[in-house]
């Protein structure tokens, strides 16, 4: 095979390796060939982005605790990003200039930031909101738990150890909100850098800044659960049920009450 066909500079975006077709000076048909492989293959980019966003904008309109701002923002941002990719894989289709084909490929990973902005953006929002559903739930839980210890304090038990245990519970699930509150306002309005390198930077700081926000507010939440246990023992009460669908973050709690709500 002529080596002057065709060769690959890979560039690594977030851990995937794109291949660019660099266009040597080869025959017209030599060269027509390797126009149609590098559309093929950036129409296949493509596609599968546009698949991650859809899915991700499906994920983002059930969010229920998260602001109805930062709801409409990145809402807004990924169909902006399907529309933008969707005119793009319209324009590579249509490219009939090698130098026009190899900057609009290009463009896929540097203009569209989808696996390192827009998909991690949209994964902080849906922990953001399963943090603060589960932080309501256990809030619940810990106002009956509250509610039976002083009915023993009432009786004249000793309920120091108790009290002692909601309180650490209050505290972990009113920080796990606050952290997953910082988490969402901190990364809600991000925008893709297109090229600029401050811009980039500002934004994985951001995003890193937010997924150390929701470690932070999930390990709050075991935190708060150990201490609901403590009290349940205690009491010897069931140990309440939070029904969670885990999807990619997701979770909604069922049995809230549990053995508490009788």
């Amino acid at each position: 095979m002529n080596k002057k066909y065709l060769a690959f500079s890979s560039i690594l975006i977030a851990g995937l390796t794109f291949a660019l077709p660099v266009f040597a000076q080869t025959p017209a048909p030599a060269k027509q060939k390797q126009m149609e492989n590098a559309k093929t293959r950036a129409t296949q980019e493509i596609d599968r982005r546009i698949s991650t966003l859809t899915n991700l904008s499906n994920k983002s309109a059930n969010l229920k605790r998260v602001s109805a701002g930062a709801k409409a923002d990145i809402s807004k941002e990924v169909q902006d990003e399907i529309s933008s990719l969707s005119n793009l894989k319209e324009k590579i289709e249509s490219d009939s200039g090698t130098t026009t084909l190899k900057d609009d490929v290009k463009s896929i990973t540097q203009s569209y930031r989808i696996y390192a902005l827009v998909v991690p953006q949209g994964h902080i929002l849906v922990a953001s909101d399963r943090i603060v559903t589960i932080g309501n739930s256990l809030s619940l839980i810990s106002a009956k738990l509250k509610s039976r210890v002083a009915e023993l304090q009432t009786a004249g038990q000793d309920v120091t150890t108790l009290q002692t245990a909601i309180t650490d519970m209050d505290t972990k699930i009113a920080d796990a909100l606050v952290q997953a509150q910082t988490a969402s306002t901190s990364v809600a309005s991000l925008v893709p850098d297109n090229g600029a390198t401050t811009t980039m930077q500002a934004n994985k700081q951001a995003l890193v800044a937010a997924q150390a926000d929701i470690k932070a507010g999930n390990q709050d939440l075991i935190a708060a659960r150990k201490d609901a246990e403590t009290v349940l023992k205690a009491l010897k009460i069931s140990k309440p049920k939070i029904k969670e669908k885990e999807e990619e973050g997701s979770t909604t709690p069922e049995g809230q009450g549990g053995a508490l709500s009788q």
